[in-house]
């Protein structure tokens, strides 16, 4: 202990405590924090501001439901059927609309659906849903068939097809190296 009181130079090895002591270099800590935005939100507040919005609004669709209801309830007790019946018939004709566009769709579909089938399979599965044709399909699909090796063979010095390689001799080995290769490739 006594030598390193002594001798302080041993013990920082050379180096100097004035420039390591500035504080010239802002820390990592001051930093990150000037860097941090003030839009930033917890996530269990944003799910807790997200589930109220939901709620508003599921309360705002009920609402205008019941107002939809009172509203039709005081023109039956006018007598004004004739205005509720053309409001009635005029949300009638959008839906009926929107009906014919989708049933095209689904009827394409199932023409498509219908046309992957074979003649036996139409007679037996032509009756199910558009989803269950779906799922029939995606099951009955077969699988890739495997690929086949189409490199030529291995062949000996006299050209005969050889099943081992790894019994030929040196020479025939460096004759037929790259067809001992090509068996390896895909």
């Amino acid at each position: 202990m006594k030598n390193s009181e002594q001798n302080p130079t041993t013990d920082n090895q050379g180096v100097k405590s004035d420039s390591v002591q500035g504080n010239d270099n802002p820390s990592v800590d001051s930093t990150n924090n000037d860097n941090k935005t003030v839009d930033s939100i917890p996530y269990a507040r944003f799910n807790e501001v997200t589930k109220q919005k939901k709620d508003l609004e599921t309360k705002i669709r009920d609402y205008e439901a019941k107002q939809e209801e009172n509203r039709v309830k005081r023109l039956e007790e006018q007598g004004k059927y004739k205005e509720l019946n053309a409001e009635l018939s005029s949300k009638v004709s959008k839906y009926e609309e929107k009906l014919n566009v989708y049933a095209e769709k689904e009827a394409k579909e199932r023409e498509d659906l219908v046309s992957q089938l074979d003649d036996q399979d139409k007679e037996v599965y032509g009756s199910l849903s558009n989803d269950q044709l779906r799922k029939h399909l995606a099951k009955g699909q077969k699988p890739k068939p495997a690929t086949i090796n189409t490199t030529q063979p291995v062949r000996d010095t006299s050209g005969n097809r050889v099943s081992d390689w790894t019994n030929l001799s040196k020479n025939d080995k460096k004759s037929n190296w790259k067809s001992i290769l090509k068996t390896y490739k895909k």
